[in-house]
């Protein structure tokens, strides 16, 4: 059965309503999907869920919908968190797009010493999301932060016991005995490094922050992005073990 094309809208879904699209959206539905009058398709946003609707008037500038039923509800409450130096665009692009799909909850840039990327176009990022999300199946929207400064995040996770900040270090044993400190219950944040690693007294700020736990992604040196989708991919897999 082939699935319902999926669009994000932000305002509140609420089932038997009808609802008009505003022009951007109805140009998408209209010239790229090619969807008719009668055809179905998903609305979807994080707080009401995923919805099963119907194209009932095409217009010039809008379309108007009717929502029918729910499809999907808001389920996950797995909190982890991509703390991150950004690399360059297409880096970063890549970085956004796969943590996106492998479902983190929020993104938050870091200022450190050797933070390559520092004028982010945060709305640029949002709309990469919001794509991947719709491409991806899932419902829930990942928040990224506007960018704070390395030491100031570090202070503010020291601070917060329901926090957790696993920190890669290729130095660190192979063995994955952090996997011992993972409590899903709390804000996880995977922190990764610029090129060329935090500096010597940033990394004494990670040693120093009692809520912080270094783990071992292997012995070769990773791109940021690498890193960030290997780290995901585990901790993704320890949650389905709980």
């Amino acid at each position: 059965m082939k699935k319902n094309s999926r669009i994000y809208y932000s305002q509140k879904l609420i089932a038997s309503s009808q609802i008009s699209l505003e022009k951007k959206q109805s140009h998408y539905i209209k010239n790229v999907m090619r969807l008719d009058e009668g055809n179905f398709l998903s609305l979807f946003n994080e707080n009401d869920g995923e919805y099963n609707c119907q194209i009932v008037k095409i217009k010039k500038d809008n379309i108007e919908i009717k929502i029918l039923d729910k499809t999907k509800n808001i389920t996950n409450n797995y909190k982890l968190s991509l703390a991150f130096c950004p690399p360059k665009k297409i880096k970063l692009d890549v970085l956004m797009q796969k943590a996106t799909e492998l479902g983190i909850k929020s993104f938050h840039p870091l200022i450190s010493n050797r933070t390559i990327n520092r004028d982010l176009n945060i709305q640029r990022l949002k709309k990469i999301i919001i794509e991947t999300i719709e491409q991806s199946d899932q419902v829930k929207i990942p928040q990224i932060k506007n960018p704070e400064k390395f030491n100031c995040f570090i202070d503010k996770i020291s601070r917060d016991d329901n926090s957790l900040l696993f920190v890669g270090d290729i130095n660190c044993s192979d063995e994955i005995v952090f996997k011992d400190r993972f409590d899903s219950s709390k804000n996880l944040f995977i922190l990764i490094g610029p090129e060329g690693d935090f500096d010597e007294e940033e990394m004494k700020a990670i040693n120093n922050c009692k809520n912080a736990v270094k783990f071992s992604l292997g012995k070769s040196i990773l791109r940021s992005e690498t890193a960030a989708i290997s780290a995901i991919s585990i901790f993704n897999y320890l949650n389905r073990q709980i």
